[in-house]
C-alpha cells in the first residue's frame, strides 16, 4: 500500500538497502520496512553453495583424461561480491533484476578451469620453465637462476599464473 513494503531476508542472505546510492541498513538476516521507489535491496547468498563440474584434458602421452568432481563455496565477503556482481531485487522484492547470481558458479568453476591449465609440478620446479621474478623492493626483474624455491615463486603476485 502506498509503496511501502516489508522485506525479511533468510539467515543465509546479507542484505544492503540503498537509498539514494548510501547504504542505510546492512546485515545477515535482516528485516526491514522500506519505500519501493526510492529504495533498492542488494541480496547476496552467503550461506554454502555446490557446484559440479567435468574438465577434459589430454595427458603428455595424449590419453584422454576426465576429472569430474564438486566445488563447494561461501561468499565471506559480501559488499565485495555485490560490488562485482549485481545482486540487486527487483521491486517485487523476491527476484534478481539480473541473471549475475545465476553465472556466480560459472565464475568460480571458470577459475578452477584456469589452474588446471598451470603448468604441471615439474615444470614449475625447473628454473628454465619459471619466467624471472621482480622483487618487490625494486622494479628491477630477478636474474633467472636467482635460487627461488618454486613454492615462494608460486605465491608470487608477479607469476603469471598466480592468482
Amino acid at each position: 500500500m502506498f509503496g511501502i513494503r516489508f522485506h525479511k531476508a533468510q539467515p543465509t542472505t546479507y542484505l544492503m538497502k540503498y537509498r539514494a546510492g548510501k547504504v542505510t541498513q546492512e546485515g545477515a538476516g535482516l528485516s526491514t520496512f522500506y519505500y519501493a521507489p526510492v529504495t533498492s535491496l542488494v541480496a547476496v547468498p552467503i550461506g554454502s553453495r555446490d557446484a559440479a563440474f567435468i574438465f577434459q584434458q589430454t595427458a603428455r602421452d595424449f590419453q584422454a583424461l576426465t576429472i569430474q568432481g564438486h566445488v563447494t563455496y561461501r561468499i565471506s565477503e559480501p559488499k565485495h561480491a555485490a560490488s562485482m556482481l549485481n545482486f540487486t531485487l527487483k521491486a517485487d522484492g523476491k527476484t534478481y533484476e539480473s541473471d549475475d547470481p545465476e553465472k556466480l558458479p560459472q565464475r568460480i568453476l571458470g577459475r578452477w578451469k584456469f589452474w588446471r591449465n598451470r603448468p604441471s609440478r615439474s615444470c614449475r620446479s625447473r628454473r628454465r620453465c619459471r619466467p624471472p621474478i621482480a622483487s618487490p623492493a625494486s622494479s628491477q626483474p630477478a636474474s633467472p637462476a636467482a635460487p627461488i624455491s618454486p613454492r615462494s615463486a608460486w605465491k608470487s603476485s608477479e607469476y603469471p599464473y598466480a592468482a
